[in-house]
């Protein structure tokens, strides 16, 4: 049975009419900065006779507190042993008289998902069910509320133990409820996680060859990977196709059978090769097109592009620019430039060739 009430935050008073409330304040607080050599997991607390509304100097706590862990613990971890350990020390100041016996004891935390494991009916983690057994049996002797606080808000007690918490995360001292020597499976498995993505990382820069593929993608790009895989089939072959280079373009046509294709460059604008980066970043002839849908006109490198945007500037031309039939034929693309039309038409003769507006009435209705 949960004897531990879990709610929204409520504001309390401790007038003689309502009774005394003991007000806890908890924070966790992890540093993980490799570059700067800082590193720890730290926790704090403070208990308030009555509620601290106004400000922490007219009424400063009665116990405060910071504890330093170890440095794989994660933050969800320092924010369960933050109330664990303000739970602790609470008894251990009611049995010094430091603090009297109230109607009701509130704990504030910032942390929803310290909450919410604390509130569920089944535990998987052992800091999490040592944690509710002292709340439950603390619930038995009075009335216990666990409440959230929005962070670094307008919460005067909530500022104050988070104050707390980071210099408890930056003490190198040998205190807190777990042996330095513990290592959580999940520490293990973010380390290894680092680690393959460093090496990942290097093995990538270090590879001689994909230099279309690392235009876009100089790094390896994980949330990218998602987002491709979340497309319908003929989209990803698509927005491969083209990220690779390995298309039905005419660079990559003259490549592999350059005596039949033997002209690389571009049929739209006729100025540089053919290739993915020229067609999506800089080809004159679709400035007004990528601008539309890609939000520039020209994208300078290195590229910042968004998948979405790509993929719907090649759902309306790549298709159109890989028509693998006969590379050698004009391409037939109305765009506009301004308040202009143009058919292109650029392979003998690369430029743009106007349309009066009778023609481009005509072009207007067979669309």
């Amino acid at each position: 049975m949960t004897w531990v009430r879990v709610g929204r935050q409520t504001h309390f008073t401790s007038n003689p009419g309502d009774g005394l409330i003991i007000t806890v304040f908890t924070d966790g607080s992890k540093i993980d900065n490799k570059k700067e050599n800082q590193w720890g997991t730290g926790a704090g607390y403070a208990i308030f006779i009555g509620h601290p509304i106004e400000s922490i100097d007219l009424t400063p706590p009665a116990v405060t507190g910071q504890v330093n862990l170890c440095h794989s613990l994660s933050v969800f971890q320092a924010e369960i042993i933050a109330i664990h350990q303000a739970v602790t020390h609470y008894h251990k100041a009611r049995t010094q008289n430091l603090i009297p016996s109230p109607t009701a004891l509130v704990i504030y935390s910032d942390s929803q998902a310290a909450i919410k494991a604390l509130a569920a009916a089944e535990v998987k983690s052992k800091t999490v069910e040592s944690c509710k057994r002292l709340l439950n049996a603390t619930a038995i002797l009075n009335p216990l509320h666990v409440k959230w606080v929005k962070a670094h808000a307008t919460s005067q007690g909530n500022n104050y133990v988070d104050l707390l918490a980071k210099p408890g995360a930056q003490t190198q001292t040998e205190v807190g409820p777990f042996p330095r020597k513990e290592i959580t499976l999940a520490f293990i498995r973010l380390q290894l996680r680092r680690e393959m993505i460093a090496s990942w990382e290097e093995e990538w820069a270090a590879h001689q060859s994909c230099r279309q593929t690392k235009l876009w993608c100089p790094t390896p790009n994980e949330s990218l990977s998602r987002n491709i895989l979340g497309l319908n089939r003929e989209e990803i072959g698509r927005i491969i196709r083209w990220l690779t280079g390995h298309n039905f373009l005419r660079r990559h046509a003259n490549i592999i059978n350059p005596i039949h294709y033997s002209n690389p460059k571009c049929r739209l604008c006729g100025m540089d090769e053919e290739t993915s980066s020229h067609i999506l970043t800089d080809c004159m002839a679709l400035d007004f097109e990528r601008f539309q849908l890609m939000k520039s006109g020209h994208l300078p490198h290195p590229y910042r592009w968004k998948l979405k945007q790509v993929s719907n500037f090649l759902e309306k031309f790549g298709d159109l620019l890989e028509d693998d039939t006969d590379l050698h034929r004009p391409i037939s693309i109305l765009t506009r430039s301004s308040s202009r039309m143009f058919i292109l038409d650029p392979i003998a003769v690369p430029g743009l060739r106007d349309l009066d507006d009778s023609e481009t009435d005509t072009s207007e209705d067979a669309d």
